[in-house]
């Protein structure tokens, strides 16, 4: 071929597409939701007036505008979740039947908070359509929907979890009169919790309503592998049950894969401490803890707070030097353990010894909810 002849079908070919201006404004949008969410702000405002009947470039838009805002009650984040709203508000009128424009909606109106009839509603919109048409749902989709309808239930089984039929609660009672049930509590603290350890749940449903949330979170993980929330949230129903065996399991082949092998390096030792096997599940702690990320790592290599300016404190402290490892260090790694993984406030973006209840359970061995051994040392 001439060179005469390959410019003249440069001349001729079709020249690449330019972008139109409402997808220069989403890029624009998502280059700037996380570092300049003023900006974002303002380039959203700028779609809404122009870009109304643009789905792809209302929706992109829209999902970036999501995923940098969180649920902290922050300026900014109130700022993105308004712009996000008008967005998706305007992305799922122009698609009704796009079941991933539907699922973002739905997060984003968990997000706003308040009652959450609506976000549900979309979410169970998305659900439909993607069971509707499960040849053109991506499996990454289908996970995502299944998580979110998992994150629902879990919050209606951690409601219900502790709540008890009070029916052998006396009202009135001899030591108490007509102060009850609250006086007792006082007066009789160990009788009291155990009656009402004793009492029947209130929600007669709560193992089903269990059993079908794990199904969600193993169906998640069937699609999604490496979903992180999805595994976390599994390995802590889990240990809230106390089923160390199945966890300790479960948390082994998770950090195999390469799921935040730090993580759940620490979720099988904690399983193995509880089963009464601490010389291995310190040997995974100390092979674990060097995996975790500085801001998680400091919980185990440091002593509690107003301990931590004693020198050399663990050896210092240490209970007992017939055994092959510290026994007090070991209860303090399994009780933070634990804290991160079952007490981690996600919506508040607080990790678990951060919590009260974390805080507390880490000071105290005698709070751990599923007993402590006895230690000859105290923290």
């Amino acid at each position: 071929m001439t060179p005469a002849v390959l410019l003249l079908q440069l001349a001729t070919s079709a020249a690449p597409r330019p972008l139109s201006k409402c997808a220069l404004l989403s890029d624009s949008v998502a280059a700037t939701a996380d570092s300049a969410p003023t900006r974002a702000a303002g380039f959203a405002r700028s779609m809404n007036h122009q870009c109304g009947n643009d789905f792809e470039a209302l929706f992109h838009a829209g999902r970036a505008i999501n995923r940098a805002a969180t649920f902290k009650g922050t300026r900014r984040n109130y700022l993105l979740r308004e712009q996000a709203q008008r967005l998706l508000d305007r992305a799922v009128v122009l698609r009704p039947r796009d079941a991933v424009a539907w699922l973002e909606y739905g997060i984003l109106l968990r997000k706003l908070g308040g009652v959450q009839v609506d976000a549900q509603r979309a979410i169970q919109k998305a659900l439909s359509l993607a069971e509707q048409y499960p040849d053109s749902a991506d499996p990454q989709l289908l996970a995502a929907l299944d998580l979110q309808r998992a994150r629902y239930f879990q919050d209606l089984v951690d409601r219900q979890r502790w709540l008890k039929n009070p029916v052998g609660v006396g009202v009135t009672t001899p030591s108490c009169s007509g102060l009850g049930a609250f006086c007792e509590n006082y007066v009789h603290p160990t009788a009291f919790n155990q009656t009402l350890k004793d009492a029947p749940r209130l929600d007669e449903n709560l193992d089903e309503r269990r059993e079908n949330l794990l199904r969600l979170y193993k169906r998640v993980l069937t699609y999604d592998p490496p979903n992180r929330e999805a595994a976390e949230r599994y390995a802590r129903e889990l240990a809230l049950a106390g089923e160390w065996d199945e966890l300790g399991g479960f948390a082994a082949q998770t950090a195999a894969r390469g799921v935040e092998p730090g993580l759940f390096g620490i979720v099988a030792a904690l399983a193995t401490e509880r089963l009464g096997r601490a010389a291995v599940a310190d040997s995974q702690f100390a092979a674990a803890i060097p995996l975790l990320p500085d801001s998680l790592a400091r919980w185990f290599n440091q002593p509690p707070a107003g301990l931590d300016s004693v020198r050399d404190f663990w050896n210092r402290a240490r209970p007992l030097w017939t055994t092959p490892y510290d026994e007090l260090r070991l209860s303090y790694r399994t009780r933070v353990a634990y804290a991160l993984l079952v007490l981690h406030d996600r919506e508040a973006e607080v990790t678990g010894p951060e919590t009260p209840a974390g805080d507390a359970l880490i000071r105290y061995p005698r709070l751990h909810p599923h007993g402590c051994r006895r230690q000859r040392g105290r923290l």
